[in-house]
């Protein structure tokens, strides 16, 4: 029993601790935007395969949104990055399907 109320000191001494951002109106916790950063890769990359219009807006407003959130490690403004340049290629790469095939 003892050990259970250590823990849950410990836990709420972390959340307390923890920084929080505003975005959008919105608090967001320092690794809340960790996943901003990696989720905005993902929804870039499985933009290319499908629905590219749709994960694309998804990949570029998480990626912003990840760098709002002020990032210290270089690899998640990397992640970040390379989300919103991917979502803006399932974008354009979309558009371009849409003009070729209107061309035919």
């Amino acid at each position: 029993m003892g050990d259970y109320n250590e823990n849950e000191k410990v836990n709420s001494e972390v959340e307390n601790k923890t920084e929080e951002v505003k975005i959008n109106n919105t608090n967001v916790k320092k690794g809340d935007s960790k996943a901003l950063a990696i989720c905005s890769l993902v929804c870039s990359l499985i933009g290319l395969l499908i629905a590219g219009i749709a994960f694309g807006v998804a990949a570029i407003y998480l990626g912003i949104s990840a760098f709002k959130s002020k990032l210290e490690a270089n690899y998640l403004k990397i992640l970040a990055g390379i989300g919103i340049g991917l979502g803006a290629f399932d974008i354009i790469a979309v558009m371009i399907q849409i003009a070729l095939k209107a061309a035919r």
